[in-house]
């Protein structure tokens, strides 16, 4: 369909139409973003944590392993929240914003950062 602006509309191939983030950023894309790039701070010191947990023994080696502990607890609550918004929106019966067309964007979006 026609558009006087074009470039600001972005069109799915369903159908959907989905402003641009040039033109108004969304809320939801907003939350999504920080919470990826939360959850990749985490795995990053995550794996930092586990190479030195690797190199040491005792006391330190106890604490470092709850270190790994809560980090990787950190990093998948990140990935739970972040499917949890898939959920919100894309459950028809019991979601609390049903909504597809937002569902299936997240899914376009932001399913290659959930191996």
């Amino acid at each position: 369909m026609p558009c006087a602006f074009e470039d600001a509309v972005w069109y799915s191939p369903v159908g959907d139409w989905f402003i641009s983030k040039h033109v108004r950023p969304g809320i939801l894309p907003g939350i999504l973003t920080y919470l990826l790039s939360e959850r990749k701070k985490a795995k990053t010191e995550l794996k930092r944590a586990k190479a030195e947990l690797k190199t040491l023994t005792g006391e330190k080696e106890k604490a470092k392993a709850l270190e790994v502990k809560v980090l990787d607890g950190m990093q998948l609550a990140f990935k739970v929240t972040c499917n949890s918004v898939y959920g919100f929106t894309g459950a028809i019966i019991r979601g609390r914003m049903p909504c597809y067309a937002i569902s299936n964007r997240y899914i376009s979006l932001f399913s290659s950062h959930f191996p």
